[in-house]
């Protein structure tokens, strides 16, 4: 029984993010005009944060907030950026701090909320307890570190209602990420 729930959030989980290559194209249609030019190759930019720190010189920018045709179930995509020559060792750290007790280095952290009804949503949890999102130890190819001058592309995923049309993206210890589109 316990398999078949792992299977079952597994599938949700590829078709959603099955379903993000498919709606980028759209939320970078539907969004406003701060967002940053991408090409084929880089996922469109809905707005970025940078981390204040003399420890590392990190943004996050966030890519999409894409939910599912049959409504509720909502993908946040974002990429970490670092801007420094070394590799960043904080990223775990950083992204795996949340307001609940996920399993030890999840990259849980990031949170949606709805400005208008002052709600805020935390990254889901399956049937084990653990949340909808990747593993920050590298043991799902997700790295903890990023080196110098690059990136990596990042996913958490929300439940969110049918009427909320944009949120504030918010990671702790870096300025919230205002007014991205809900596609």
């Amino acid at each position: 029984m316990a398999h078949q729930r792992i299977c079952l959030v597994t599938l949700t989980t590829a078709i959603l993010l099955a379903s993000i290559s498919s709606t980028s194209a759209l939320a970078q249609q539907g969004s406003s005009t701060d967002q940053k030019n991408s090409t084929p190759d880089e996922p469109p930019v809905l707005g970025s944060a940078k981390y204040e720190s003399n420890v590392a010189d990190l943004s996050i920018e966030v890519n999409a907030v894409d939910r599912s045709a049959s409504g509720g179930l909502t993908s946040l995509t974002y990429t970490i950026v670092n801007h420094g020559d070394e590799r960043s060792d904080v990223i775990s750290n950083l992204l795996s701090e949340s307001e609940f007790s996920y399993p030890p280095a999840r990259l849980a952290a990031p949170s949606l909320l709805d400005e208008n009804e002052q709600v805020r949503y935390f990254t889901i949890m399956n049937t084990a307890e653990d949340c909808v999102c990747p593993a920050g130890a590298g043991d799902d190819g997700t790295p903890t570190r990023v080196p110098g001058g690059e990136s990596q592309y990042v996913w958490s995923t929300f439940i969110l209602p049918d009427n909320v049309s944009k949120v504030t993206v918010e990671f702790p210890d870096f300025p919230p990420i205002k007014d991205v589109p809900v596609s």
